[in-house]
């Protein structure tokens, strides 16, 4: 499904904020039903934030603003659940999967 030739039906987007050393960077997001994984950060990220994957260093790159921010890949953070709200109503039927 992250192979970027999949198509999803996208149910709406969000703007999501992810926090770097107490740096903040912002990217709209599409909302959809079913993903590999929790959430998918897409080249649309990479270009904005000129993030550099360094495979020989174990490191991500993130450049915001004037500075630069150094992250190991390995998974170092507890998974954080953040609550989120709907700008528009929407009604499911029951047993209803779109």
């Amino acid at each position: 499904m992250a192979d970027g030739s999949s198509t999803f039906n996208i149910l709406g987007t969000t703007e999501i904020f992810i926090e770097f050393e107490k740096l903040c960077t912002s990217i709209i997001a599409g909302v959809v039903d079913t993903l590999c994984a929790d959430c998918l950060l897409g080249m649309d990220y990479i270009n904005k934030y000129y993030v550099n994957l360094n495979n020989k260093e174990t490191q991500v790159q993130v450049h915001i603003q004037d500075i630069i921010v150094d992250l190991p890949m390995e998974n170092t953070m507890k998974t954080i659940n953040v609550p989120g709200r709907a700008n528009a109503f929407t009604y499911f039927h029951p047993n209803q999967e779109k």
